[in-house]
C-alpha cells in the first residue's frame, strides 16, 4: 500500500499535534479538599466587596392633632450568610470566624434585625413625616481554601453582612449624600406609602 506525500505529511502533522502539550482548560472546581478545618488554610481577597443595603423601612406621619399613620416596607429578606460552592457550606461558621480574624467584621446570623415600629418611633412625638430604617453592608468575600499538606484546593465566595445600622430620618432635614438616610429619602415624599 502506497501513501501519497500529502497523506504522509498530514499524518505527520497529526502525530506532532498529539505530542504538543496544551494548556489545561479551566474546569468547575469541585469540593475535594480531603482535610478538616484544622488542616485547612484560607486566603482572602481583601478588601471584601461591599454594598450598603436597606432591608426594612417604617414610615410614620403625624398630623397636628396627633393622628398617626404608619406603613411598613420590607425591601428584601434578611441577609443570610451563605457560601459558594455549596459543598463547603459545612465550613460556613469557620469561614466567618476566619474572615473576622482577617480584620473584616462579618456576621454569622441572618440580619440585620429591626425593633418594632413603636420602639423605633418612641422618641418621635412631634407632627411630621419620619422614616425609620434598618440596613447593613452586604459583603462578598472571595477566598481560596487549601489543605496544609497541599492535597486540595477550592475557590469560593462567602456572602454575609456587617455593620448593621438603625436610624430615623426626619423628612424636614436633608440627609448627607451617600448615607442610609439618603437611600430612604424617597419615602419622605409619600411615593412609597
Amino acid at each position: 500500500m502506497r501513501i501519497s506525500a500529502a497523506a504522509a505529511a498530514a499524518a505527520s502533522l497529526l502525530t506532532l499535534a498529539a505530542c504538543v502539550a496544551t494548556e489545561p482548560r479551566p474546569t468547575a472546581v469541585r469540593y475535594n479538599l480531603g482535610c478538616s478545618s484544622d488542616s485547612t488554610k484560607v486566603e482572602w481577597t481583601l478588601p471584601v466587596q461591599s454594598a450598603r443595603t436597606v432591608t426594612r423601612v417604617y414610615v410614620q406621619s403625624r398630623d397636628g392633632q396627633g393622628v398617626v399613620q404608619r406603613s411598613t416596607h420590607d425591601l428584601g429578606p434578611a441577609i443570610a450568610p451563605s457560601v459558594l460552592p455549596e459543598e463547603v457550606d459545612d465550613r460556613l461558621d469557620w469561614l466567618v470566624e476566619q474572615l473576622n480574624e482577617a480584620g473584616e467584621p462579618a456576621e454569622l446570623e441572618a440580619g440585620p434585625t429591626m425593633p418594632a415600629e413603636d420602639e423605633m418611633f418612641a422618641d418621635v412625638a412631634e407632627a411630621g413625616r419620619f422614616v425609620a430604617y434598618s440596613g447593613a453592608e452586604r459583603i462578598d468575600a472571595l477566598f481560596t481554601l487549601t489543605c496544609t499538606d497541599g492535597r486540595g484546593r477550592v475557590d469560593g465566595v462567602l456572602h454575609t453582612w456587617m455593620k448593621p445600622v438603625l436610624g430615623v430620618l426626619d423628612c424636614t432635614m436633608a440627609p448627607p449624600s451617600q448615607s442610609y438616610g439618603a437611600m430612604v429619602l424617597g419615602y419622605c415624599g409619600g411615593t412609597h406609602g
